[in-house]
């Protein structure tokens, strides 16, 4: 009986030891993850703000008038064009 105790405490701290490298490699990634996406958001805020004036301050110019909308349908075409 103490020959086939053996092997079982061996697969049970083995498994544990498995089972603890797993939980820290899943918490990991989930660090990893976490930091990434953070990181994005941070990301797109800051070209949001820098940009949204600019593009505020277009679309106020350029789509209230007539002319500046001919005038870069005209623009585009012709770019297309050559």
């Amino acid at each position: 009986m103490l020959a086939s105790s053996i092997p079982n405490e061996s697969i049970h701290c083995n498994t544990q030891a498995i089972n603890d490298y797993q939980e820290r490699t899943l918490q990991a990634s989930k660090e990893i993850a976490d930091s990434y996406l953070e990181s994005q958001k941070e990301i797109v805020n800051a070209f949001q703000s820098i940009f949204a004036p600019y593009i505020e301050n277009g679309y106020k110019k350029y789509w209230t008038s007539p002319a500046t909308i001919s005038e870069i349908y005209t623009k585009t075409i012709l770019q297309i064009t050559q």
